[in-house]
C-alpha cells in the first residue's frame, strides 16, 4: 500500500534537521531483475522531476571500489528507494547496502520507500520462497552475525508501507513512486531558506491562488522591487508542487540572460523550455517556430513552467503567449518587477510580495551576522538600526548580514553611521536594486525618479505631481511607470490623500546615481539636497550649468551665507526649493532664466530679484511665510506663469500688476492679513480658477470684472472689511463658485450665498441629504444657530464647525451631532467659549477641539458616544479603524490608568515614536469581552504645522518566539487653522478590537500571554508629557 499523499502546503517541521545533501535518493535494486525496464524508466522519471538520485552503474567508475562509493552515496542521500524483486536477497551486495540504509536512519519510515516487484510482500517479510533460499546459500559463505544484521534489516525494510508492483500499471506506479518521494523533499527544505517562516505563509496563499488539485490554467505573476525575495518564493512553490505536473520547468535569471532585442537570445531560452521533454530532434530556427513548437508539445500536458525575471513584454510572448499553449491543470508562475508586462499579457494574476516585518527581518540579519536567531549580547541597539535601514529588503539584510559578520561594535557603529548619512550603499545591493532603475526606457521617467529620490520621497501626491509638471515632465505616466517598475508605491489615507512612498535603498541608491555623476565637486551635480555642499556651491559662486535641481527642507532656520550672484551660472537650474534658508547678506541679485519653479517657505527678502522679468520659463512662485512686500516692481512679461501662493506672508501690502501674466490660474493669498489691496489687473485675469484670499482682514478692495469667467474656487472667509462682496461677485460670473461657508461635494451646480455675519443657518439647508462635506467655519455661529433636524444631513461625512462661538453643542442643540450616523470627521478648533465635546456619532474616525480655551477637563470618556459601546457594536467597530479625539489640556483622565515602566518614547524621523505595553488580565483575554483600547496622550507640539498625522500599529506578544504584528492605519488632523498655542493638548486613540480583527485568535486560550505593545508615531515634533491606557468593555 502506498504512502498517504502529503498536502501540498508547507510546514514549519524538520527544516533544519538535514546537513547539506549531495543526492536526494539512493537507488537500491538488483540489476538483472529490474535494471532494464523498471530502474530506467524509475531512473528517468526522477531525474525529469529534478529528484537527484544515485543509480550505481550511472555514478560509479571503472575500478572504483564499490563498497566505499556506495556506503558514502548513501550516507549522501536524503532517502532511499529499495526495490525488493525475487533475487534481491541473492545479492551480497544488496544486502550490504540494505544494511548501510538502515544503520544510517533513525526514522526509516519517512526516509525509506520500499517497493515489492514482482513478490508478494509477506514472502520478503517472512522470508519465505526464494528470499529463504538465498540466506541458505549466503550460510555456507559468510557468517551467523553478519547473515542476521541483513534478515533484520530487510525484515525491518519489508515491513514499512510501499508499492507492490502486481496489477499496477507501471506508468502510474511510477507517478505515484515519485510524487510521494518529493513530497517528503519538500517537505525537508535546505537550510539556505533563512527565512522559510515568512516564505513559508506567503508560499501557502499562493499555493492556493494555484489551485493545484483543479484542471483549470492558472497565469501568476509575482510582482514586487528587486531584493524582496521573489525569485526564492517562487522556488520553494516550485519545489512544493512540481510532483503534481507531467512536465515541469524552472527557467531563472531571464534578464539577466538575454537581451530584449536579441532573437537568438530568445530562441535559447524556447530550447531550454522544450528540453524539459527529454526529446531528441526537435529543431527551431526561429522564434515563431519555437513558438509553435512550444504550443504544439505541451498543449496536452499538464505543465509547471516557472519564468523568472521577466522584464519584457516579448519574453512572455515567445515563452507562454496565451493559456490555450498548455493542457488542462497547467501552472505558468513568472516573477517580474514590472507589473505592466502582466496587465499588457492580459492572462496573469498579479501576486504582491511582502517585505518582512521587523520581528522576521531581525531574525533574518541575525542569522547571517551571528549564525543564530537573535543578536548577540552588546549588538542589540545596533541590529536594530541595520533592521530598520533595510526595511524589510531581505536581500539587503542578507548582503548586510554576511558584511558585519564577526565585526566588532566600533565596526557595526562606523556601518550603521554610514547608513545614517546614506552613504556608500553596498555594491551587492546597488547592483540589484539598479537594474530596474536602468531599465527604464524614457530618460523623463528616470528624471522624475531622480526628483522623487532626492527631494520628494513620501510627500503628497498632489503636490509632488503639480511641480513635477510644472517643471515640464509628464508625472502622471511617469508615476505610473515607476509604481509598475516596483520603484515608486503609495501610502493611501482613508480620507483619499496619497503620499508618494519610496523604498528606503532605492531612495539611497537614486542618490547614489546622482553622487557619482561628480564624486568629488558638488557643483557639477545634477542635483544638490546637502546643506553642506549647497552652502559650498553657493558661497563661493561655483555653481555650473550641471545643475538642474536644487532643495533644502529644514525644520529649523539656516542662516545662509551665500554669494548674492549664486545663481548666475546655472543656466539650466529648473527647480528652487527651499524652506527655512535665510540669507546672511539679504541679498539677492539674480535667478537662472531657466527656472520654472520657485518654492521658498519664508522667502527672506522684500522682493523677487530684479531680473525676474527675464524668467520667461517660471511657472509656479511659491513663497508661504515669506518677508515679501512687494513681489515685483514694473510689469514683467510672465507668459507661462499659472501658480502663485503668498500665503501667510505678513508683510506683504498690495499685490503686483498682473497685466503681463495672462496665464495666472491660481492666485492664493491666504493669511496675508494685512494686504490692503489688490491690483485692478486682477480682474482681467480670464484663466483665473482658484482665488483664496482667506483671512485678508485688511482687504479693502477687490477688482470685479466680468472678464473673470473661468473662476470656479473663491475663499474669501474673514475678509471682514470687503462688506458686499458675495453680491457683487454673483453679478461677474456665469458659473458657480465654492464659496466661505460651504463646501457642496454632490451640489456643485447649486450657488449658495452665505453671509458669514452672525447667521443662523436656515432650514432649506436641510433639504440636501446628499450633501458629504459642509464647511461652516468661522461663520459667527453660536448656540442655538444649527436648526432642527440638522441629522436630516444622513449622508454628511465631513462638518467643520471651527472658530465659531458654540458653549455646547449638546445641551442646546438636541444632540444633533450625535445624530448625524455616517459624520466621519468633525472639527470644533478654535472655538473659544466651547465647554465641552458634544456627545459623538457612531462611525466618527477623527474628532478635533484645539484651541479651546474654554474647555473644562474631560471626565468619563467613556460616555462621550452618544450610546454605549455595547450597543454601536455594528456601527462602531470598523476593521482596522480607530476613533482619535484631540482636545486642549494637560491631564490624563482619571478613567484612564497607567505605570511608567510601560512606556517608552523616542524620537524618529518627524517626530517620536511611543510605545505602551497594555496588559490584559487573564481571565479577561477574551476580545469578545472588550471591544477597544482607550489611549490617551498628553502632548507638547514643538512647531506650528496644521497638517498633522498619526500612524499607529500594535503586535501581540505570546512568547519570546511568537511576537504577531498588526499594520494599523493613518489619521490626519487639522487643528487650530495654523494658529499656535503653548497648551498641552490631549490625544485620544479608541483602538477596535473585533471578530475581524487579524489579533482576534492570538490572545485567547490559556496557552497565550495576555500582552500587546501599541505603537504610535507622529509626524510632527512633540514631547509626550503623560499617557495613560484602558481596555474598553462590552458591559
Amino acid at each position: 500500500m502506498p504512502k498517504a499523499a502529503a498536502s501540498s502546503s508547507l510546514t514549519d517541521t524538520d527544516h533544519s534537521i538535514f546537513s547539506r545533501k549531495y543526492y536526494h535518493v539512493f537507488l537500491s535494486f538488483r540489476g538483472d531483475d529490474t535494471r532494464k525496464g523498471f530502474i530506467d524508466h524509475l531512473y528517468a522519471e526522477l531525474q525529469r522531476k529534478g529528484i537527484v538520485t544515485f543509480k550505481d552503474d550511472q555514478e560509479l567508475k571503472s575500478g572504483e571500489l564499490i563498497p566505499e562509493k556506495l556506503m558514502k552515496a548513501i550516507e549522501e542521500s536524503m532517502f532511499a528507494i529499495v526495490v525488493l524483486s525475487k533475487n534481491y536477497a541473492s545479492s551480497s551486495w544488496c544486502l550490504n547496502e540494505l544494511h548501510k540504509i538502515v544503520e544510517s536512519r533513525h526514522d526509516l519510515d519517512r526516509t525509506v520507500f520500499p517497493v515489492f516487484y514482482d513478490v508478494d510482500p509477506s514472502y520478503v517479510r517472512h522470508q519465505k520462497g526464494s528470499i529463504a533460499m538465498a540466506f541458505k546459500k549466503h550460510e555456507a559463505t559468510f557468517a551467523e552475525e553478519k547473515i542476521q544484521s541483513w534478515r533484520e534489516a530487510l525484515a525491518k525494510v519489508a515491513n514499512l508501507t510501499g508499492w507492490e508492483t502486481k496489477n499496477r500499471n507501471e506508468v502510474g506506479l511510477i507517478g505515484d513512486i515519485t510524487a510521494a518521494v518529493w513530497t517528503q523533499i519538500s517537505i525537508k527544505l535546505p537550510s539556505n531558506f533563512d527565512y522559510l517562516l515568512r516564505i513559508q505563509r506567503q508560499a501557502n496563499k499562493l499555493i492556493s491562488l494555484l489551485k493545484i488539485d483543479l484542471d483549470h490554467k492558472c497565469f501568476i505573476g509575482i510582482w514586487g522591487m528587486g531584493g524582496s525575495g521573489k525569485t526564492t518564493l517562487a522556488r520553494v512553490v516550485y519545489e512544493a508542487i512540481q510532483s503534481k505536473f507531467e512536465i515541469t520547468c524552472f527557467l531563472s535569471n531571464i534578464r539577466e540572460n538575454l537581451l530584449v532585442d536579441s532573437t537568438c537570445g530568445l530562441v535559447d531560452l524556447q530550447k531550454k523550455l522544450l528540453s524539459c521533454l527529454h526529446q531528441k530532434n526537435i529543431e527551431i530556427i526561429d522564434s515563431y517556430g519555437g513558438m509553435r513548437a512550444i504550443r504544439h508539445f505541451f498543449c496536452n500536458k499538464k505543465v509547471l513552467i516557472v519564468l523568472d525575471d521577466v522584464s519584457h513584454i516579448s519574453q512572455l510572448e515567445n515563452l507562454a503567449g496565451n493559456k490555450d499553449w498548455f493542457g488542462d491543470g497547467s501552472k505558468i508562475i513568472v516573477t517580474t518587477e514590472d507589473s505592466h508586462l502582466l496587465k499588457t499579457h492580459g492572462q496573469f494574476e498579479k501576486y504582491e510580495i511582502e517585505t518582512l516585518n521587523h520581528y522576521l527581518a531581525l531574525k533574518l540579519l541575525c542569522q547571517k551576522a551571528f549564525k543564530q536567531n537573535n543578536p548577540e549580547e552588546g549588538f542589540v541597539e545596533l541590529s536594530q538600526k541595520v533592521v530598520q535601514h533595510a526595511s524589510g529588503l531581505p536581500l539587503a539584510l542578507q548582503v548586510l548580514g554576511k558584511f558585519l559578520c564577526g565585526r566588532s561594535q566600533s565596526e557595526w557603529r562606523d556601518m550603521v553611521d554610514k547608513m545614517k548619512k546614506k552613504q556608500d550603499l553596498h555594491k551587492d545591493i546597488l547592483r540589484k536594486l539598479r537594474v530596474s532603475f536602468d531599465g527604464l526606457e524614457d530618460e523623463e521617467f528616470k528624471t522624475i525618479f531622480l526628483d522623487i529620490a532626492c527631494f520628494f520621497n513620501r510627500k503628497p501626491e498632489v503636490f509632488v505631481m503639480k511641480v513635477l509638471e510644472n517643471c515640464g515632465l509628464h508625472p502622471t505616466i511617469g508615476i505610473n511607470v515607476l509604481i509598475e517598475k516596483s520603484l515608486l508605491s503609495y501610502i493611501s489615507f482613508k480620507n483619499g490623500d496619497r503620499l508618494l512612498s519610496m523604498h528606503n535603498l532605492l531612495q539611497e541608491m537614486g542618490k547614489n546615481i546622482v553622487l557619482q555623476e561628480s564624486p568629488n565637486d558638488a557643483s557639477r551635480r545634477s542635483r544638490l539636497w546637502s546643506q553642506e555642499e549647497i552652502d559650498q556651491v553657493l558661497k563661493g559662486n561655483n555653481g555650473t550649468e550641471k545643475v538642474q535641481s536644487m532643495g533644502l527642507n529644514l525644520e529649523q532656520p539656516h542662516e545662509a551665507n551665500w554669494h548674492p550672484d549664486c545663481f548666475s551660472k546655472m543656466r539650466n537650474l529648473r527647480l528652487l526649493f527651499f524652506r527655512n534658508v535665510h540669507l546672511v547678506q539679504n541679498s539677492l541679485n539674480s535667478l537662472p532664466s531657466s527656472l520654472k519653479v520657485l518654492i521658498w517657505e519664508h522667502y527672506p527678502l522684500k522682493a523677487l530679484p530684479q531680473n525676474i522679468g527675464q524668467l520667461y520659463e517660471l511657472v509656479e512662485i511659491t513663497l508661504c511665510h515669506s518677508r515679501i512686500q512687494n513681489l515685483w516692481n514694473g510689469t514683467p512679461v510672465l507668459d507661462k506663469l499659472k501658480f502663485i501662493d503668498l500665503s501667510h506672508s505678513k508683510d506683504l501690502i498690495e499685490t503686483p500688476d498682473f497685466s503681463r501674466v495672462p496665464n495666472l490660474e491660481s492666485l492664493i493669498l491666504e493669511g496675508c492679513i494685512n494686504l490692503v489691496k489688490i491690483h485692478e489687473s486682477m480682474g482681467h485675469l480670464k484663466k483665473l480658477v482658484k482665488l483664496n484670499l482667506k483671512d485678508c482682514r485688511s482687504l479693502v478692495n477687490f477688482p470685479i470684472n466680468k472678464e473673470m469667467n473661468s473662476l470656479e474656487e473663491f475663499i474669501h472667509v474673514g475678509c471682514s472689511k470687503l462688506g458686499n462682496l458675495l453680491d457683487n461677485l454673483g453679478k461677474s460670473s456665469t458659473k458657480p463658485h465654492r464659496t466661505s461657508c460651504f463646501c457642496c461635494v454632490s451640489f456643485a451646480n447649486n450657488h449658495l450665498k452665505i453671509t458669514p455675519m452672525g447667521l443662523k443657518l436656515p432650514d432649506s439647508l436641510l433639504s440636501l441629504t446628499s450633501l458629504r462635506e459642509l464647511n461652516l467655519s468661522f461663520c459667527n455661529l453660536s448656540d442655538g444657530s444649527i436648526p432642527e433636524g440638522f441629522n436630516g444631513l444622513s449622508s454628511l461625512e465631513k462638518l467643520d464647525l471651527r472658530g465659531n462661538n458654540f458653549t455646547n453643542l449638546s445641551d442646546h442643540d438636541n444632540d444633533v451631532i450625535s445624530k448625524l450616523v455616517n459624520l466621519k470627521y468633525l472639527d470644533l478648533s478654535n472655538c473659544a467659549k466651547l465647554q465641552s465635546i458634544p456627545l459623538l456619532p457612531p462611525n466618527l474616525i477623527t474628532a478635533s477641539a484645539s484651541f479651546c480655551p474654554s474647555m473644562k477637563p474631560l471626565q468619563d470618556v467613556h460616555h462621550l458616544f452618544a450610546s454605549p459601546l455595547s450597543k454601536n457594536r455594528s456601527l462602531l467597530l470598523h476593521e482596522g479603524d480607530i476613533t482619535l479625539l484631540h482636545v486642549q489640556g494637560n491631564a490624563i483622565p482619571t478613567w484612564f490608568q497607567r505605570r511608567d515602566d510601560h512606556f517608552s518614547s523616542d524620537e524618529e524621523g518627524f517626530g517620536p515614536r511611543v510605545s505602551i505595553l497594555v496588559e490584559i488580565p487573564f481571565n479577561q483575554g477574551q476580545t469578545n469581552e472588550w471591544l477597544r483600547i482607550g489611549v490617551c496622550l498628553a502632548v507638547n507640539s514643538r512647531e506650528i504645522r496644521r497638517e498633522k498625522r498619526i500612524h499607529w500599529s500594535y503586535k501581540a506578544i505570546n512568547n519570546e518566539e511568537d511576537e504577531r504584528f498588526c499594520q494599523g492605519s493613518e489619521r490626519e488632523f487639522y487643528i487650530g487653522n495654523g494658529l499656535h498655542s503653548p497648551n498641552p493638548h490631549l490625544y485620544i486613540a479608541f483602538i477596535p478590537f473585533n471578530t475581524h480583527n487579524c489579533w482576534s485568535n492570538n490572545l485567547r486560550g490559556d496557552d497565550h500571554g495576555r500582552q500587546l505593545v501599541l505603537s504610535l508615531r507622529f509626524n510632527m515634533h512633540c514631547d509626550i508629557k503623560d499617557y495613560g491606557w484602558r481596555l474598553i468593555y462590552s458591559s
